[in-house]
């Protein structure tokens, strides 16, 4: 893998876990589990709990359909996660 390729799959990487914990985060402050939002996208549990335990797997679309239905711009769920304190 060439350095450009190695700092392009890091960066995919690192905003695939920051859509993760970011959906994460948001599933907890609307009181919704994982099930609650794969029931809303009409996808089974299992395709869900895969695509957030993967950050490799999320996809725009994704994106698209997770904002949606959480009520957030899409750019907020590719913004580095706020730490706890």
């Amino acid at each position: 893998m060439t350095r450009g390729n190695a700092l392009k799959a890091k960066s995919t990487l690192t905003l695939g876990v920051y859509v993760s914990t970011n959906v994460r985060s948001l599933l907890a402050e609307r009181d919704m589990t994982r099930k609650d939002l794969a029931e809303k996208m009409g996808a089974p549990a299992a395709t869900v709990y895969g695509i957030l335990d993967d950050p490799n797997r999320i996809k725009v679309n994704h994106v698209e359909i997770f904002s949606r239905i959480l009520g957030v711009p899409a750019e907020e769920l590719f913004r580095k996660p706020r730490t706890k304190r």
